[in-house]
């Protein structure tokens, strides 16, 4: 069993940002893609106004939607308490679904949505022409709390690293873009779900190759 099928041996995922663009399509994929886990946690910062979120959720019974707003304390402290940490640390002591001792999504695993544009690296030449800067920037300090997280989180087991979509037809990208959610989503699933403990500390593309901080 390889790729996105390694899904259906876990027990939980938590998607944040689900009422939208590759959040919906990701909680979407998950729950109708044949390796659904056993329970998907959808956050979104208004559930009342998420309808597609809302529909996927009475088809799918699985999906149990959650308020999450980043810019709120009170509703970051309020949904930690319902997850996070403890149950991470709590799946990664018992090895997961999977029963497997080594870090992978089967036992516990935190997958941060990056993008090639917060590689330091890769802002030169004919990149550095995407004048970005709030979007860049807050990207490369995602990829620095990736690694951070990483260290943290490594004796405890739990797998983290960072993820470039690729440039995804959504309200952000454009209709200029040459992936749609669907294939997006499909790729990184994939890649997602062959995660192993070489992967901690990585940033990787949605075609799973390897990029520059």
């Amino acid at each position: 069993m390889s790729g996105a099928t390694r899904f259906r041996q876990c027990g939980s995922v938590l998607v944040t940002g689900a009422s939208r663009g590759i959040g919906l399509q990701m909680v979407e994929s998950l729950a109708g893609g044949g390796f659904s886990p056993g329970k998907i946690i959808a956050t979104t910062r208004n559930p009342g106004g998420a309808q597609k979120l809302q529909d996927l959720a009475l088809k799918h019974p699985n999906i149990h939607i959650t308020t999450l707003d980043v810019l709120s304390q009170e509703s970051i402290d309020k949904c930690a308490e319902e997850a996070f940490l403890p149950l991470l640390k709590a799946a990664a002591s018992r090895g997961g679904a999977g029963g497997s001792g080594s870090m992978s999504i089967q036992r516990a695993a935190v997958i941060n949505m990056s993008s090639v544009l917060g590689s330091v690296e890769c802002n030169w030449g004919e990149s550095a022409n995407i004048k970005w800067f709030p979007y860049r920037t807050s990207k490369s300090a995602l990829n620095m709390v990736s690694r951070c997280m990483a260290a943290d989180l490594e004796p405890d087991g739990i797998l983290c690293m960072a993820i470039h979509p690729g440039w995804v037809r959504t309200d952000m990208g454009g209709s200029q873009a040459p992936l749609s959610p669907e294939e997006s989503t499909s790729s990184m699933l994939s890649v997602i779900g062959g995660l192993s403990e070489e992967h901690h500390g990585s940033f990787l593309s949605f075609t799973g190759e390897v990029l520059p901080w």
